[in-house]
């Protein structure tokens, strides 16, 4: 009801939103330049045109709405949306792997209809992370969540992507470095993250995966989403065999190797932003034990920096992972599909109960739960309030975090209680 409430029309075509986004952005730009120097002197002034920004990323979220569910079909309000697998043992590894990254499904929608249309989503993998990744389970169930935005160092370093293809927000800006060192190729999709790739666009989908596959660029930019969709699924299926022949994985003799050399200088330490005893844990692993550095696994948000602090150029983010590798490598965990807007007679079942103080009230979890145990703890916060009879709603990274704890009978809270509202 945003738009009708705001804008005062009832869109019934995908053209009508177009006077909607007009209005939205004509007051961002107004908004950006109040921003300016020599503008708004007043603070509660000011924060008017916060709150009025806020209520414009609403309409904004409203239109976006409506197109996905319009166009892709997705959940329209389900109550009971199907449940989708996330974890890093949900990718079939013996397959090619397709890794996607961003918040804009278009390319991922198009890598889809690919596999299905040429009959070959059982030959290739498709995983993702962050909100790219919820929605293409909201288009097909046989896509994959891998984790939230701190895996995405972690999942490269792992070696299983063959190709990732990035679209926009939430992409590390060194993705393609990180895509380099495993001999993944990149394929960029948005005018928002080029990735200083070769805009290859206007160039026949063949000659952009001869390109790919015979490395002559680590990676393309195409803005077309259904050309991005063939070039990622030949590509992929031609450089996995050549990519995985010349991997060489790392072992826990080549850490404890490599941590011998550690000076004890603690510059990793300074360097992250937790302050974690990776040094100690280093040193430990120098001797062959790995128990310290698996306890970091839970506490590390994969931001890298104690990588770029340290003057022997540990890959520490990859020792973690070796350290941790028997407990992460098969984990796989039951998120609830995105189910689309709440339904008006879903919030009139329930308003009563919540008028007279039945239901205490409504909690959403929102955003990425990125500090260390983060995800374990967003997950006791939804579990509290439901114990409660709050009703919990939730979204991005969060919503992933909460899929990854499960209670001694092994069920997750989204197997625990329904998708209703």
């Amino acid at each position: 009801p945003n738009i009708r409430l705001i804008c005062g029309v009832r869109p019934k075509t995908l053209s009508d939103l177009e006077d909607v986004l007009s209005y939205v952005e004509t007051q961002l730009v107004h908004l950006l330049s109040a921003c300016h120097t020599g503008q708004e002197a007043n603070n509660l002034d000011y924060e008017s045109k916060v709150f009025h920004a806020g209520m414009l990323d609403h309409v904004a979220l409203e239109v976006a709405d409506m197109e996905q569910i319009a166009a892709l079909n997705f959940p329209r309000g389900d109550p009971e949306a199907p449940l989708a697998q996330i974890g890093f043992g949900v990718i079939d590894k013996t397959k090619p792997v397709i890794m996607v990254i961003g918040h804009n499904v278009l390319p991922s929608v198009d890598i889809i209809d690919y596999l299905m249309d040429n009959s070959l989503f059982g030959e290739v993998e498709v995983g993702g992370l962050c909100c790219t990744s919820h929605d293409m389970t909201r288009y097909n169930r046989m896509a994959k969540i891998v984790g939230p935005i701190s895996w995405q160092l972690r999942f490269i370093r792992s070696g299983i992507p063959d190709l990732i293809v990035v679209d926009e927000q939430c992409i590390r800006a060194d993705v393609l470095i990180e895509a380099q060192k495993i001999g993944a190729s990149v394929i960029a999709t948005n005018d928002k993250s080029c990735q200083g790739l070769p805009n290859r666009t206007d160039m026949s989908a063949d000659t952009i995966v001869a390109e790919l596959v015979e490395g002559k660029t680590p990676g393309v930019l195409v803005l077309d989403p259904k050309k991005v969709g063939e070039v990622a699924v030949k590509a992929v299926v031609k450089i996995a065999p050549k990519r995985r022949v010349g991997l060489k994985a790392l072992t826990r003799e080549d850490v404890q190797e490599a941590a011998k050399r550690c000076r004890g200088c603690l510059e990793c330490v300074r360097a992250c932003p937790n302050t974690l005893p990776i040094a100690e844990a280093v040193k430990a692993a120098s001797g062959g034990e790995f128990e310290k550095l698996t306890s970091l696994y839970d506490l590390c948000v994969g931001c890298g920096r104690c990588e770029y602090a340290c003057p022997e150029d540990f890959p520490i983010i990859s020792f973690m992972n070796k350290a941790a590798e028997e407990a992460i490598i098969d984990e796989r965990y039951k998120i609830r599909v995105g189910r689309g807007p709440i339904q008006d007679v879903e919030i009139r079942e329930v308003g009563r109960s919540v008028v007279l103080g039945e239901i205490p009230g409504v909690l959403a979890l929102v955003g990425c739960s990125n500090y260390p145990k983060g995800g374990v703890d967003v997950a006791k916060i939804a579990q509290e309030f439901l114990k409660r009879r709050y009703i919990v709603v939730t979204t991005g990274c969060s919503a992933m975090s909460i899929a990854m704890t499960k209670n001694e009978e092994g069920l997750t809270l989204y197997e625990q209680y329904p998708g209703i509202f």
